[in-house]
């Protein structure tokens, strides 16, 4: 046989020498595809469809669908209902068809498309966060800013409640004993001129995951309201 060195073999020599590292035309050993180690965001980076562990949402769904970037963004989807209706004006009951939360721990909502924060990866693990005020930015952004001495709130300056949901204004005037909460429970932000959705940061969600099969599957703990926590394992989407 004659001698074939290494830098320019040929394709039986390559295969036969380097297994799966194969050979290039320029010389340089080609490493070809390699699986994905999850050490980087670029291997997070698809389209995740699977479900949640033992877990049911409302609907009784526990379908659990995530997309991440290379920016580290993406969104987040809950169960299989429809896609909630955005608040269009401020006076609807309900912001957006979604119910109101009766403190802030409340969980995500089947429906909204969920903003991702700040997903990174340290030790072979992706990290990301959930805002679950984010479906009420269209409803708070459509308040008008009420004085409540040196601060700005939106809703009644004066109101009250009882235990049967029952809640007025400072003439006895009914309110939505929801929007209410949304506006004096930290949901919504004002300042004199404009209110808004409270950062995302304020609320996080998190989940936590590390790559299996080769890249192929997302397998994590995701932490629900009131620190509920519940396994996912989600599979890549064909692009």
């Amino acid at each position: 046989m004659n001698n074939v060195s290494l830098m320019n073999c040929t394709s039986l020599v390559c295969a036969v020498s380097l297994g799966i590292l194969g050979c290039s035309s320029n010389g340089q050993v080609d490493l070809g595809t390699t699986a994905k180690t999850g050490e980087k965001l670029s291997d997070y980076v698809a389209v995740w469809d699977g479900h949640a562990e033992a877990h049911q949402y409302s609907s009784g769904s526990d379908r659990f669908r995530l997309s991440v970037t290379a920016e580290g963004d993406g969104v987040l989807e809950l169960g299989e209902v429809a896609e909630a209706v955005p608040a269009t004006s401020a006076t609807d009951p309900v912001p957006g068809k979604w119910p109101a939360p009766a403190f802030t721990g409340s969980p995500l909502f089947e429906g909204f498309s969920y903003p991702i924060n700040d997903a990174q990866v340290e030790a072979s693990r992706l990290t990301l966060r959930i805002s679950y005020v984010a479906p009420y930015a269209d409803w708070c952004a459509l308040q008008t800013p009420v004085a409540s001495g040196s601060d700005y709130f939106c809703g009644p300056a004066e109101f009250s409640g009882d235990l049967h949901g029952h809640c007025t204004d400072g003439s006895d005037q009914p309110v939505d004993c929801g929007a209410l909460a949304l506006c004096r429970g930290g949901v919504c932000a004002c300042t004199s001129s404009s209110c808004e959705v409270t950062a995302p940061e304020v609320l996080p969600n998190q989940l936590d995951a590390t790559l299996e099969d080769g890249g192929d599957t997302l397998t994590g703990t995701f932490v629900d309201a009131g620190d509920q926590r519940y396994t996912v394992r989600l599979t890549r989407q064909a692009n």
